[in-house]
């Protein structure tokens, strides 16, 4: 399982999703999935916005900005990971997630270093994908 804090790098900085995101940023994940980079760049409408050179590919974009493809989870609390890996160690699976707790001891607690950019990356989302795109007109959708 992945699990952790991860740094990510923006890789298109001028796409409306990643509009102020600094080059790297801190995103969680909890996943046992993955998805291939090298699969992904053969679709050519779709960008690959931002990776991790842990986690791997974290946001993915359509060129008409219609559909988005996140791997992470930006959506999390300070404790989410730490109620996922103590939920996992009381089934006997131990998952513990890297890059989270200070000086990697469970026992400290979690510093929260990703909100400002899960706000910057809904923001963005409500803001500029839907708001500035949807007609007022609606009929004329």
């Amino acid at each position: 399982k992945l699990t952790g804090v991860f740094r990510h790098r923006c890789l298109i900085p001028n796409h409306p999703l990643m509009r102020g995101f600094d080059d790297w940023y801190l995103v969680p994940h909890s996943r046992y999935t993955g998805v291939d980079a090298k699969e992904i760049a053969r679709v050519p409408e779709l960008d690959i916005l931002s990776v991790s050179p842990e986690a791997g590919v974290h946001i993915v974009a359509d060129h008409e900005c219609r559909k988005f493809f996140v791997t992470g989870h930006s959506e999390y609390d300070r404790n989410t990971l730490a109620d996922e890996y103590r939920r996992d160690l009381a089934k006997g699976q131990d998952n513990f997630p890297v890059h989270y707790f200070p000086g990697e001891n469970p026992d400290n607690a979690a510093e929260l270093n990703w909100r400002a950019h899960a706000s910057l990356l809904f923001s963005n989302w409500i803001n500029f994908i839907v708001y500035q795109r949807t007609p007022y007109d609606l009929s004329l959708l």
